[in-house]
C-alpha cells in the first residue's frame, strides 16, 4: 500500500482519512469565538463555536444614572446619580439632580410670623400679609369692648346695669353701668302699724324709731309726756311767770309759777322799775343804805354800790351803819374805797398813831405802805367815825 502522509488523528483539527501515515501535522481542536469583532473573540480558537458575543457599548455601572444592562462594553459614559426635587416649580428644585427623590415641596404662601395673629404654619413662603396681634375684649357688647383687639383675651366684661351710687337706697355693688335707678334714702318708720308710719321711708331711723305711744313730746310743754314718742297735738305751752296779783308784771295766763320772776315797783322817782325793781335784792339794799338812790337819782355812787353786790360781794365790805357810808374792800393789798354821797374829810393813821394820810377823796391807795392795821377816821358835819383798815 502506498505510504499516504497526514494526519491520521481523526480527533484533529486536520484529521485526513486518507492518511496512513501520520506526520506530525495534526492541529488540536480549539473552540471559541473566532469573530475578531466580537467581544468575546478568542484567538487561540481554530473552530467557531457560535459563542461569539457583540460588542454593545455603554455604561456598565449599575450605580450610575445612564447603566445599560444590555452593554457590555463601558464607553466612559456613564452618569453619577444626583438625588433631589427636579420639579423647577417647586420651592426645593434642585437643578443638580438627575433623579427626582419625591422631596419637592410645592410653594404655600402665607404669613410665617408665629407671633402673627394671621400665622399659617403650612406657610413656607411669606407673603406680607402678617397681622400684629392686639389682645384685648373683642366682643361689641362688652363693657371694656376694644374696637382695635384682634385677639380675645377673655378680659370682657359684660354690663350689668343697676344703681352705682354707694350713697344711694338701692346700690348695687355688682353694677358697673349706672342705669338712672338709685333711690335716695328716706328715713323714717317703716312699719305700717307704727303712730309714725311714714309710707314715703325706706330705711328705718335709728334716730326715730317707730312709735306705739302717743302724746304730748315736747320736752318743753307743760303736759310733756316722757314715754310718748308720737306726738298727738295735745302739747301745752308752757306759760312760765309771775302769778302773785300782787307783783307789777303778774300774768293771770301763767300756768307755771315762778314767783322769783315777779317785779315789785320800790316806788321810787322814776316809776315801776326805773332803776331797777325792789326785788331785785342789790337794788334793795343800795336804797336802803343810801335812800337818795331812790327819792333823788341814781348816779354813779349808786351804780358803783349796785355793781359790787351784783359782782357777788367779792371782798369784804364794811357799812358804817346809819351814816350812808360804805367802806371796801377791807381787808385790802393796795386800795380801798369809801363810798358815799356825802361831803367828807378822810384821815389814815398807822398803828403808833402817826398821821400818814389826809384825803378829801373816796379811793385810798395804801400800796406803798407795809402789811398791817391802820385807823381810818371819816368825818363830816362834826362828826367823826373811825374805822380800822386793814392791809395785807
Amino acid at each position: 500500500m502506498p505510504v499516504t502522509f497526514g494526519c491520521t488523528d481523526s480527533t484533529a483539527l486536520n484529521y485526513d482519512a486518507l492518511a496512513n501515515t501520520d506526520n506530525g501535522s495534526c492541529i488540536t481542536i480549539v473552540y471559541g469565538c473566532t469573530d475578531s469583532a466580537a467581544l468575546n473573540y478568542n484567538e487561540n480558537a481554530n473552530v467557531e463555536d457560535g459563542s461569539c458575543i457583540d460588542v454593545v457599548y455603554g455604561c456598565t455601572n449599575s450605580t450610575a444614572l445612564n447603566y445599560n444592562e444590555l452593554a457590555n462594553t463601558d464607553n466612559g459614559s456613564c452618569i453619577a446619580v444626583v438625588l433631589g426635587c427636579t420639579d423647577s416649580a417647586a420651592i426645593n428644585y434642585n437643578e443638580n439632580a438627575n433623579v427626582d427623590d419625591f422631596s419637592c415641596v410645592d410653594y404655600i404662601y402665607g404669613c410665617t410670623d408665629p407671633d402673627a395673629l394671621n400665622y399659617n404654619e403650612l406657610a413656607n413662603t411669606d407673603n406680607d400679609s402678617c397681622i400684629e396681634v392686639i389682645e384685648g375684649c373683642t366682643d361689641p357688647n362688652a363693657l371694656n369692648y376694644n374696637e382695635l383687639a384682634n385677639l380675645d383675651d377673655f378680659s370682657c366684661i359684660d354690663p350689668v346695669y343697676g344703681c352705682t351710687d354707694s350713697n344711694s337706697f338701692n346700690y348695687n355693688e355688682l353694677a358697673n353701668v349706672d342705669n338712672e335707678s338709685c333711690i335716695d334714702f328716706v328715713y323714717g318708720c317703716i312699719d305700717s302699724d307704727a303712730l309714725n308710719y311714714d309710707a314715703s321711708a325706706n330705711t328705718l331711723d335709728p334716730d326715730v324709731p317707730c312709735c306705739y305711744v302717743s302724746g304730748c313730746t315736747d320736752s318743753a310743754a307743760l303736759n310733756y309726756n316722757i314715754d310718748a314718742c308720737y306726738n298727738d297735738g295735745s302739747c301745752i305751752e308752757v306759760i312760765e311767770g309771775c302769778a302773785d296779783p300782787n307783783a307789777y308784771n303778774y300774768d293771770p295766763l301763767v300756768n307755771l309759777p315762778d314767783n322769783n320772776t315777779c317785779l315789785y315797783d320800790a316806788g321810787c322817782y322814776g316809776g315801776p322799775g326805773e332803776p331797777y325793781w325792789l326785788n331785785d335784792p342789790c337794788y334793795a339794799w343800795v336804797i336802803d343804805v343810801d335812800s337818795y338812790c331812790c327819792t333823788s337819782i341814781w348816779d354813779d355812787t349808786c351804780q358803783s354800790m349796785y355793781n359790787y353786790c351784783e359782782d357777788g360781794w367779792p371782798v369784804d365790805l364794811d357799812e358804817l351803819s346809819g351814816s350812808d357810808i360804805i367802806v371796801y374792800p377791807n381787808p385790802t393789798a393796795n386800795t380801798f374805797t369809801i363810798e358815799t354821797r356825802l361831803d367828807i374829810d378822810v384821815e389814815l393813821y398807822n398803828i403808833v398813831g402817826e398821821l400818814i394820810q389826809v384825803n378829801d377823796y373816796k379811793r385810798i391807795d395804801i400800796s406803798d405802805y407795809p402789811n398791817g392795821i391802820y385807823n381810818l377816821i371819816i368825818t363830816y358835819d362834826k362828826i367823826r367815825i373811825t374805822k380800822k383798815i386793814i392791809k395785807l
